[in-house]
């Protein structure tokens, strides 16, 4: 009966379970960057000052130094907000080919540094993903 109640109440909280690079700092840490298109026929996000607010709280639970395993809490739905937030922190999703790819910059995309202009990064994503 407690499932059905939630159901119709729509009292759910999800959790996402991500396995990222590096070691994610201890304790809670919130990202509040907005999100927008990178390219919308690819259906590609990354952090914008004009994008729509996105809000995530992420928790380490393990990590061996080279990676860890967080918990992720959204408030927001925005599309691939975990993976772009995890990126934006600098522990994108070990097999993330997207978010977790050189076409971003010497960094990934850490902290929006792209290093090029975004039209830059998403021309060179059409190349990265004919190949």
């Amino acid at each position: 009966m407690f499932f059905k109640k939630n159901l119709i109440d729509c009292d759910w909280k999800k959790e996402y379970i991500c396995r990222v690079i590096g070691e994610f700092p201890d304790g809670e840490i919130s990202c509040n960057q907005p999100i927008g298109n990178l390219s919308p026929s690819m259906g590609i996000q990354c952090i914008r000052e004009d994008g729509k607010d996105a809000q995530s709280i992420f928790k380490r639970l393990w990590t061996n130094g080279k990676e860890s395993v967080v918990v992720c809490k959204i408030a927001t739905g925005r599309t691939h907000q975990i993976r772009v937030h995890l990126q934006y922190l600098g522990h994108p999703i070990i097999s993330d080919n997207i978010y977790n790819s050189d076409v971003w910059g010497p960094t990934k995309g850490k902290n929006a540094d792209y290093g090029k202009p975004l039209e830059q990064v998403s021309s060179n994503f059409i190349v990265f993903l004919l190949l």
